[in-house]
C-alpha cells in the first residue's frame, strides 16, 4: 500500500539506495518498464528553490547484481539542483531589469 519511497524522498529530499518497499507505486512503475522487479533500485531528487524538482530513477535489473556506489552520482545531482537555482534568479533579475526600463 501507499506510496512510499517516493513520497519520502520528495519529503526528506534524501535519496534512497536500497531494496523496493512493495510500495503501490512501485508496483505500477515496475509493470511500466516491464514488469521486473529490481533486487536494488535507486530514487535521486533534484531540490531547486527548496524543493524537489525531479526524481531520478535508476534500479539494477536485469542482472540484480546492486547498484555501484552513488557519491559521485548524489553529488552531481546536487549541483544541478544548485544550476537551476543559478539560472531561476538570473532569469529572475533579468525580468526585474527589464521591467524597470520600461
Amino acid at each position: 500500500g501507499g506510496t512510499g519511497l517516493f513520497d519520502s524522498v520528495t519529503s526528506n529530499q534524501r535519496r534512497y539506495k536500497g531494496p523496493p518497499t512493495g510500495s503501490d507505486t512501485e508496483k505500477v512503475l515496475f509493470e511500466a518498464l516491464g514488469g521486473g522487479i529490481p533486487g536494488e533500485l535507486y530514487i535521486g531528487p533534484i531540490v531547486s528553490m527548496g524543493k524537489v524538482a525531479v526524481l531520478l530513477y535508476g534500479d539494477d535489473l536485469p542482472a540484480k547484481k546492486g547498484i555501484e556506489p552513488t557519491q559521485t552520482l548524489d553529488i552531481f545531482l546536487s549541483h544541478v539542483g544548485l544550476a537551476l537555482d543559478r539560472a531561476f534568479l538570473e532569469m529572475k533579475l533579468k525580468s526585474q531589469r527589464q521591467q524597470g526600463q520600461a
